[in-house]
């Protein structure tokens, strides 16, 4: 499962809930009829409950769902603080330079002078740019994932080259 975001609160009394995206993309949410949702986004992926995703739409810049089942406030509300994912193969591929987050975790990252930094672990939007946190042991790097540090991904061979001071 790829997650997609997570449901922050009711919106109004219809049963919509708004949802914090994990991507600047909105256009995927659109194209998704059936969700899936779960209180812990680290579970394997047949422990996620599929929903039908009726609408979305996007109000004042926020984000908004309405799913299948849920039409009262009350029933929104019971959703707030889900999980809400998608198996890959329903998303768009990304555009070149373009990742999902899924994909970057558990890649290895090193730096243009050779020094190994970690592994990814996670993503963090900080609403400025995302943000790579990269383990090694017991030491942990934020990094930003803009493009003048960013110098090359490379899925295939699992690894990320940065412009990264190993002691930064």
């Amino acid at each position: 499962m790829i997650v997609l975001g997570k449901i922050v609160e009711p919106h109004g009394v219809g049963g919509w809930v708004r949802v914090h995206p994990f991507a600047d993309d909105l256009d995927v949410w659109g194209k998704l009829t059936q969700c899936w949702l779960s209180l812990d986004d680290t579970v394997a992926d047949e422990a996620w409950k599929p929903r039908k995703l009726t609408q979305t739409r996007v109000a004042s810049g926020k984000l908004l769902a309405k799913l299948d089942g849920v039409d009262d406030r009350t029933g929104s509300e019971a959703l707030k603080g889900w999980f809400v994912a998608a198996p890959r193969a329903a998303l768009p591929e990304p555009a070149a330079d373009e990742y999902y987050w899924d994909d970057l975790v558990g890649l290895a990252v090193s730096n243009l002078q050779g020094d190994a930094l970690g592994a990814v672990t996670e993503m963090i939007a900080t609403g400025a740019n995302d943000v790579m946190v990269v383990v090694s042991g017991d030491s942990k790097r934020l990094i930003p994932f803009l493009g003048h540090v960013i110098q090359k991904v490379d899925l295939a061979g699992r690894k990320v080259l940065v412009d990264w001071g190993a002691d930064w």
